[in-house]
């Protein structure tokens, strides 16, 4: 294995504990590779599809470009995938959760709509579990 490769396998590593042990994705691992069909770096992170990269040179254009076609390919295989993320290492920070996540406008969209109509029906919820409250 080349030292670049295990630098990246060791971040990918870093990062899925990290996912695991924040009781975010309790299941996430990583993936193996799949070639063109690749679907992202990491398993059992739905709603995300995740690209991590550990490299000196930034490309973020293709790194996005690249977690795009990934959740282009979870979408064909009909997963429940809803979003993509790129994490790449933050330089001069050493600790895990101070790394970088980067998304296109559309994609951070995507998810804030997501998130406000997880609160509206909470919120909903809530009122019409005080309106039966009274009714009752």
């Amino acid at each position: 294995m080349s030292k670049q490769r295990h630098k990246g396998t060791a971040f990918e590593t870093l990062i899925v504990d990290y996912l695991r042990d924040s009781g975010t994705f309790p299941q996430a691992s990583r993936s193996p590779l799949h070639g063109a069909k690749d679907t992202g770096d990491t398993m059992n992170t739905q709603p995300f599809v995740l690209e991590i990269k550990n490299v000196k040179q930034m490309s973020l254009g293709a790194w996005i470009d690249e977690v795009g076609r990934e959740y282009a390919n979870a979408l064909q295989k009909g997963s429940r995938y809803r979003f993509s993320a790129l994490i790449h290492k933050r330089r001069g920070k050493g600790w895990v959760g101070d790394q970088f996540v980067t998304m296109t406008l559309s994609q951070f969209t995507q998810l804030a709509r997501h998130v406000m109509e997880q609160r509206n029906g909470q919120n909903e919820h809530r009122a019409l579990t005080a309106i039966r409250g009274v009714e009752e």
